[in-house]
Parts: C-alpha cells; structure tokens; sequence
C-alpha cells in the first residue's frame, strides 16, 4: 500500500510546510482539509495510508464532534485500517495523551523539523504501540542567559537575552532587541553545567511585552556538535527533577 498522508489542518500555512518536509522521503502528500466534515469525506474518498491530524481541526456544522480529540476516536471506528499522527502547538500539546489513548499512534510538535517527522511516520509504518509523551519544550525556571548576532551590523555586537523557555528545536528568548520575523541570528545559549550551544536560528515567532521587553520564539537552523544531544538531556533533567519534586510533595 502507498504510504499516503493526508493533512488535516486549519492552518493553511503549516500544511503546507508539513507537505514540503514530506518532499523526498518514503511517504506522499496526497491533500490538507481543513475542518471534521471534510476530514471524513476525504477518508472516504482517498483512503489514505495515514493521516496528520491537527488538534485544533475545528467541528463543521453538519459533522458535531468530529474535530479536536473526537476526531481520532472517530477515524478509528470508521476507519480501523487509518494511521494517525497528531500533530500539536504548544497551546494543544496537553491533548496529546488523550490522542493516543484514543487510536492515534504518533505525535509530531510544530514547528515543524524533518528528523521529527520522518520520526512519527515511519513509528507507524512500524505498527508498534502508541510512543510515549514527554513535553518537548520546558519552561526554564531559572533563566538561562544566551547571546545572538544579527550579522547585519557593523562591527558584529552580541546582544544579550533570557531564554524563557527550551526545547530540541528551538527557543523562546526575551530581549530589549526586536527582530523581524524570517531572519536569522546566530545563538548562544549557556546551559547549567555545560559548554554553550552554539548555532543558527531563524525568528518565527515576534511580540513585544506589556514591559517593553520583546519576545522571540527562533527555530534551530543549525546547531554545533552534539548541541542538540545537550538540550535534549537538559530536557530530560528538567523534566525527571519535576516528576521527584511532584512525587515527594
């Protein structure tokens, strides 16, 4: 059978680039719809291999319920051959347990990174069980300090700022500086015990705080050796600190 994905997503935007980072690899793009009504009768009608399932796909009028989690529910009663992958923002990532309790056997976190997606499909092309959960991104409690450089002035200045919150593909940083989106800075980041990551990021995310202070969610384009194994395992020290505090509380 064809590995076929079809995209189910509000966001025009982010289909699209799903559909891109699909490009050259095992598994074709066959459509994006965008809400449960159509969600269905695409089913139907295309039969796809598996579908990336948005949890913020909205209802449609003529099909209650069939949007959010009840989506995955009811692509398995209606569907049992389907694969489903859902995919999160940070504001929809806590519906992702609930989506694998449901039927869906991969999650993929946007933005988007290849290796994450080659990652989840090729999970259910695999027909193991659901994978497991974790937070991709963590809330630093203790700030971290980071440094970029634009590269457009002259000489080069590194501008300091505060990493809000980490995650393998990317950062959220809080700085006195505003950045247009798409460009791309060269980082800095000092994590607690360890040599600095360094490596390139692109802005795609910009907001400036009721303090003045802006805002900057950046995308990893490129980080030094071993960069990402260290956040990764930053990651998972934070997240195994929080489970024994919890468990001791």
């Amino acid at each position: 059978m064809a590995r076929t994905v079809l995209v189910a997503d509000p966001n025009s935007v982010a289909a699209v680039s799903l559909a891109t980072l699909m490009r050259g690899t095992p598994y074709t793009f066959q459509g994006t719809v965008s809400h449960g009504k159509a969600l269905v009768d695409a089913v139907w009608r295309l039969t796809p291999w598996a579908v990336a399932l948005d949890l913020s796909l909205p209802d449609h009028p003529e099909t209650p319920g069939v949007g959010w989690v009840a989506a995955t529910a009811h692509l398995r009663e209606i569907a049992p051959w389907l694969r489903i992958a859902v995919t999160s923002t940070p504001e929809t990532r806590n519906l992702v347990p609930a989506a694998l309790a449901a039927g869906a056997s991969a999650y993929i976190e946007k933005p988007y990174a290849r290796g994450e997606i080659l990652k989840a499909f090729n999970h259910l092309h695999s027909d193991a069980p659901p994978m497991a959960f974790y937070v991709r991104a963590r809330r630093v409690e203790k700030k971290l300090t980071a440094r970029f450089s634009t590269g457009q002035e002259a000489p080069a200045q590194r501008h300091l700022a505060l990493v809000e919150n980490v995650s393998e593909t990317g950062v959220c940083l809080k700085s006195e500086q505003e950045l247009p989106m798409r460009s791309v800075v060269s980082l800095e980041i000092d994590l607690p015990e360890r040599l600095a990551v360094r490596g390139r990021a692109q802005i795609v995310r910009s907001g400036r705080n009721a303090d003045g202070q802006s805002e900057h969610g950046l995308a990893f384009v490129e980080l030094d050796n071993g960069g990402r194994e260290r956040i990764r395992q930053f990651i998972t020290r934070s997240l195994a600190n929080e489970q024994y505090h919890t468990a001791v509380s």
